[in-house]
Order: structure tokens, then sequence, then C-alpha cells
């Protein structure tokens, strides 16, 4: 399931997360997420527009916690709520994530806390040679975040997202391509 997750993201695609239990909060922190590839700026403005939010919104990065400091200045935050500095030779590395005053609100993931999603960090990372993804809340504009699958399944089914991973089943979304295809 990971290595999908990390092909469709290399390719350019979006992936609708849903593992494990249901989150609390404004954030998205690894259960019910949108994930993107933060080396293209390309990936905000899709997100955004899945979303339906304006283009100019910025999204955040989760990242392997022991990968922190080689990409921000500051103090590893697991909720995304704490705005750290993109270290400035990383800024071009990961465009998606980088606000205009050159920062970022990166959520460091601790295998210990949530192993699925460090797992997958860690092979996009791999893969990718960026250890970090583009995460943001599991919803649509005016709608919470999706709790249930049947929930998540009705986001996708009406979204533009191109792959659905929810526990261990995959959804490709047939009305789309990802580069490479």
């Amino acid at each position: 399931m990971i290595a999908e997750v990390v092909d469709v993201l290399c390719h350019g695609g979006t992936v609708a997360w849903h593992q494990g239990r249901g989150e609390i909060g404004p954030r998205a922190l690894g259960a019910r997420s949108i994930l993107g590839d933060p080396r293209s700026r390309a990936t905000l403005v899709t997100i955004n527009r899945i979303k339906e939010r304006e283009v100019w919104r910025p999204l955040a990065p989760s990242i392997c916690a022991e990968h922190f400091h080689r990409y921000f200045d500051g103090t590893p935050n697991p909720f995304m709520i704490v705005a750290s500095k993109v270290r400035p030779e990383m800024v071009r590395c990961i465009p998606a994530v980088v606000h205009l005053d050159g920062s970022a609100r990166p959520q460091a993931v601790e295998q210990s806390v949530n192993p699925v999603f460090h797992k997958a960090l860690n092979a996009f990372g791999k893969k990718s040679g960026v250890p970090l993804v583009v995460n943001t809340s599991l919803n649509a504009k005016d709608e919470p975040i999706c709790y249930c699958a049947a929930d998540t399944i009705s986001f996708f089914q009406r979204s533009e997202i191109t792959l659905l991973a929810i526990e261990n089943f995959l959804v490709h979304n047939p009305k789309l391509k990802i580069r490479g295809d």
C-alpha cells in the first residue's frame, strides 16, 4: 500500500489518506489527510482546488521527526501549530509548503506515535530524496474532516484526488491520470 501511495505522490498525484482512528481538531495529523508532493508548487494549486480554497492559502508539511532539523530551524512540534523557518538551502526543494515569509508549520512525526504514517514519509523520502509530504485535512470547503470510511469515500468520489488509501485498500480515481500513466 505504501509503495503505491509513494508512486502516486512522486508522479504528481494526490492521496486521500484514511488510516486508523479519526483525529480531533483542526489539523490533519496523518490519520485523515490529503497528501501531496512538496517538491512542486503545482501541488499547492491542485490541493487548494480540491479543497475549494483560494490558491494562495498555505499548506503544511509532515516530516519524519529525525529529519526535522535538516529542513527547518525551530522546535519540532507534532501538531502543525508552530511556525518554523525553512532553512534557506531547502526552500527550493519544498516550494509547496513554504510560506511567503520563508516559514512553514511542520508536523514532526515520531515513529512511536504514528508508525504507518512515519513509514510512508520514510518511503517517500527514499524515493524522492525529500522525507516530507504536503499534509492537509481530508475535507472540502465548509465540511468537517472526514471521520468514518463513508465520509472519506463520499469525498473521494466527488473530488479530483488521484488515489484513496483507506486502511489497506487502494482505489484509483478512474477520471484522473498521473504523470507517467
